[in-house]
């Protein structure tokens, strides 16, 4: 299997970054939070954030996923592992095998596609992220969208608050000249969508919707991510648990006796939308 027909395969591993060189990750000005009467404050919006993040830190989701876009279409069954803040496994299956792995542990990415023997590795980096999965991501920010939480700046607590119809929107400050708006429900402050953008004006934009309890955690069963090239991915979780534990091995591939390992070369990240 190609390198580009892996893509689509993986191409439910969703997406940004906690890195120094994404609008995900800015280095932020701390200029006073300014909001309106009635708004939560910058600060209460980037604790609740921490705290779902903190709350779904061991994370394991089964679902399926589909993707419509250049590359055509793509459907596929997938159980999702994610340990925080930078380990991530997801195995994608047909009807009848397990066919395809991408897992990182932080440190080195792992593409093994199963029927062709075939395994990829190299850094985690967004360039390596984006080969497999068509959108140019970094770990971080991947291990936080597959749990349903849209990536922030830690400590991120500027930026404006302004009614969006009948949600919260908090505009984060990026100083790399991008966008960053996060979307909340105004009663019980559940992230509903992400809005990125880099400063050439590529964007994408991820919503959280179908929100059910996990272990008294509301958590978002359906992600769907408007890439940058106008594809859409739709990740939905059949079952989600939380507070399982998960080995650092889960998220290590070594090379097997008889599969061909093909070393992926680090290139300039691409700036994530």
């Amino acid at each position: 299997m190609a390198v580009n027909s892996a893509a689509l395969i993986a191409l439910g591993v969703l997406l940004l970054p906690v890195g120094a060189c994404s609008p995900l990750a800015p280095r932020i000005p701390e200029p006073a939070p300014t909001t309106v009467p009635g708004a939560p404050t910058a600060i209460e919006l980037g604790a609740s954030i921490a705290a779902r993040a903190e709350a779904l830190a061991s994370f394991q989701g089964q679902g399926r996923l589909e993707y419509e876009g250049p590359e055509g279409d793509a459907r596929s069954a997938n159980m999702v592992v994610v340990k925080a803040p930078d380990n991530v496994r997801i195995d994608f299956r047909s009807p009848f095998s397990l066919m395809y792995t991408v897992a990182t542990d932080g440190e080195i990415l792992v593409a093994y596609d199963r029927g062709e023997k075939v395994m990829y590795r190299g850094a985690p980096s967004a360039s390596n992220i984006g080969r497999f999965t068509r959108v140019p991501v970094t770990v971080g920010s991947l291990a936080l969208l597959l749990r349903g939480i849209p990536p922030v700046p830690a400590g991120a607590v500027s930026g404006s608050v302004a009614a969006e119809g009948e949600l919260w929107r908090w505009d984060i400050p990026v100083s790399s000249g991008g966008k960053l708006e996060l979307l909340f429900e105004r009663g019980g402050l559940l992230p509903r969508e992400v809005r990125m953008e880099d400063p050439t004006g590529r964007s994408l934009t991820a919503r959280f919707s179908e929100y059910r309890s996990v272990g008294g955690v509301e958590t978002a069963h359906q992600i769907e991510a408007l890439l940058p090239d106008g594809g859409r991915v739709q990740l939905h979780y059949g079952v989600i648990w939380r507070d399982r534990q998960h080995g650092d091995n889960a998220f290590r591939l070594e090379p097997i006796a008889g599969v061909r390992v093909i070393e992926l070369e680090t290139e300039a990240d691409a700036v994530a939308p």
